[in-house]
């Protein structure tokens, strides 16, 4: 409601007053009234919600599924890991067991000046040399499982933020 004048009660003067101007009847209208909003049932915050909730869920399905990988990364790594230690000590005893089969047959030859001992010492000699490529072999496997290993560990560690300890 609006009224003219400078005072709330004012004195004989009809415009210096509020409320003579107003409750005079002199004025062309009255309007009275009120506003209230409130949004029914709050659609649009509820389907936000529903949305949120909706990406949050998504996102921790990928999580897991992201662990799930670099847990059978590192798993399937360190078996061959595992596996190249397990070879290079295999070719170690080979090593071993031709270093000895060669100095047995250097022994008999020294006993023996045979034709037979020479060609068995030759074959001990192969033996030995061959065990010692497929030892140098399989430090390689061993080193290339080590790098294969510290590669899944630095790099898909540090593009998903997680660290080692």
């Amino acid at each position: 409601l609006n009224g003219f004048g400078d005072r709330l009660f004012g004195d004989e003067n009809q415009f210096s007053s509020s409320y003579n101007t107003l409750l005079s009847g002199d004025q062309t209208g009255w309007n009275a009234g009120f506003e209230f909003t409130r949004p029914v049932r709050n659609r649009l915050a509820r389907q936000r919600m529903r949305n949120a909730n909706l990406k949050l869920r998504k996102a921790q399905i990928q999580f897991r599924q992201q662990q799930q990988e670099i847990q059978s990364e590192i798993r399937f790594v360190a078996n061959e890991v595992e596996r190249a230690f397990e070879e290079k000590r295999l070719q170690e005893r080979r090593i071993d067991l031709s270093k000895s089969r060669l100095d047995t047959q250097a022994a008999k030859l020294k006993v023996s000046d045979s034709a037979q001992e020479l060609i068995s010492l030759a074959n001990a000699h192969r033996a030995f040399v061959d065990a010692s490529v497929s030892h140098q072999n399989s430090l390689f496997a061993c080193i290339q499982a080590l790098e294969d290993l510290e590669f899944r560990k630095g790099r898909t560690f540090a593009e998903f933020g997680i660290a080692l300890r």
